[in-house]
């Protein structure tokens, strides 16, 4: 229907064109419904007659042209009508000049719409759906699985938060219920003890002078120690709750840094009695004293096999720090190590089947092992600071010590054969004297990471590092009482 609209005056229009052309009287055209405009009414004369409708005809033909160009743009279903031109009359057959002729009326489209026909319809890209209507990544439902699935996830805090309570209390066979410590928060070192939570610290032994080195016998029941309440340090032993406090060894010289034997009968020590630092041993009551080394150069730092068999020391005697074991009578001291610079600081493994030691060999201080007999030297750890302090832990399968390797002192473990170092303090202050708790299950150590040196507590991975002492004098020294 709309093609027709357009197509009917179209070809009116061109007939009448033909029709001025050749005819010498032109006719009066129709009017046009769709088109709304009239044609100037006819001429009398006959030639301005013709020229006239030649003219209209050329102007209808022009209309309807532009009309069928604008057909694209008209919205379906409605139409505009056209406008009448003012001023102009229905054409007559009349030939006299300025008679009003009989007009046939013509429809001319609005001037307006002609020249904006042709571009304007054309869809412009403004209407290209853009990208913003693309679903974003925001309405992913990531979340939902990640909180419903978190119940299932959680142990990990779990684990640290139940390990913390059933570590604090005695483990039957695994350690006893105090840690001693040195303390010089009432103006002397003195020794006192604590529970394993720090609470209910008490001195043991009171004296002017300063007393050192708490060492636990392994059974549980008594504490020996080194004090200078006389003038010079002598080897004392008192029992755990500090009652009956009693002098071991009765020297000119210095005694010093007792070490129970495993089966809690003897005690070795350190005594420059002689002239110069050897290493000595006695019955748990002081009796039968013995010099065990006999050298130009110090010996010290004994400790027991775990079967009470034999003594690992060092020994400057071949002018350099090595590693030495004997007997317990003393007999048959063989020298393990051999290099010019320090080696030392040995200690056994629970089941005495392994040495740790320190050794300076490759230039800066590192951990290494071996046999008893000296076999089998491996180096366990590589740095660029010192590693010093190895302590085994109960079943041998891990070893702590002391590290500058990240610029200060901080613990760390590690397995016995060196794997998984791991970093177990972390401060800008000095962390050292790391002991392990009897089940292997706790750490002691000593730190000045909060202003004056405390005795702390850890996990054996490391977490909940606490401080125990809580003072402001210095404490230092722990030991774990052993059952």
């Amino acid at each position: 229907m709309n093609g027709m609209k357009y197509k009917t005056p179209l070809l009116l229009a061109i007939a009448l064109l033909l029709f001025a052309c050749n005819s010498p009287t032109p006719a009066a055209v129709p009017d046009n419904p769709q088109s709304g405009t009239a044609l100037a009414a006819a001429r009398t004369r006959v030639p301005l007659r013709k020229e006239l409708a030649t003219q209209q005809a050329k102007q209808t033909v022009q209309a309807m042209a532009g009309l069928a160009n604008a057909k694209g743009l008209e919205t379906p279903g409605t139409s505009t009508p056209g406008t009448p031109v003012p001023g102009t009359a229905a054409a007559t057959g009349s030939n006299t000049p300025g008679a009003a002729p009989e007009a046939a009326a013509t429809i001319v489209p609005p001037a307006t719409a002609v020249p904006t026909l042709t571009p304007s319809w054309t869809p412009t890209p403004s209407w290209t759906p853009t990208a913003s209507w693309t679903p974003t990544p925001s309405w992913t439902p990531t979340l939902n699985p990640t909180v419903t699935g978190t119940p299932s996830m959680t142990p990990s805090p779990t684990i640290t938060v139940t390990a913390t309570p059933t570590v604090t209390p005695t483990v039957a066979g695994g350690g006893g219920s105090k840690i001693a410590f040195v303390a010089a928060r009432d103006g002397n070192r003195e020794i006192y003890t604590m529970l394993l939570d720090g609470s209910s610290p008490v001195r043991l032994a009171e004296a002017p002078a300063d007393d050192s080195a708490p060492a636990w016998s392994p059974n549980g029941t008594r504490i020996a120690f080194h004090t200078s309440r006389i003038g010079n340090f002598e080897i004392y032993v008192m029992n755990a709750d500090g009652s009956n406090i009693t002098r071991l060894t009765t020297a000119t010289g210095d005694d010093q840094y007792p070490v129970w034997s495993k089966d809690s009968s003897k005690i070795a020590f350190t005594s420059n009695r002689d002239g110069n630092q050897e290493i000595y041993s006695m019955n748990a009551d002081g009796s039968s004293q013995t010099r065990l080394t006999l050298s130009a150069k110090e010996d010290g730092g004994p400790q027991w096999s775990p079967d009470g068999t034999k003594l690992v020391f060092t020994s400057l005697r071949d002018g350099d720090a090595e590693v030495y074991v004997m007997a317990a009578d003393g007999s048959a001291q063989t020298r393990l190590t051999y290099n010019t610079a320090y080696q030392g600081d040995a200690v056994w493994s629970a089941d005495g089947s392994l040495l740790a030691f320190v050794s300076a060999a490759d230039g800066n201080k590192e951990i290494y092992t071996m046999k008893p007999t000296g076999a089998e030297s491996k180096r366990l750890t590589t740095s660029s600071g010192d590693d010093i302090a190895p302590q085994w832990s109960l079943d041998g399968s891990k070893l702590v010590f002391v590290s500058a390797r990240d610029g200060n002192n901080e613990i760390y473990s590690m397995n016995n054969a060196g794997t998984e170092q791991v970093r177990l303090t972390s401060n800008s202050a000095d962390d050292s004297a790391v002991r392990w708790a009897p089940d292997g299950s706790q750490l002691l150590f000593v730190s000045s990471r909060d202003g004056n040196t405390e005795i702390y507590s850890m996990l054996a991975n490391g977490s909940a590092q606490t401080n125990l002492s809580r003072n402001s004098g210095a404490d230092v020294e722990p030991a774990w009482q052993l059952k």
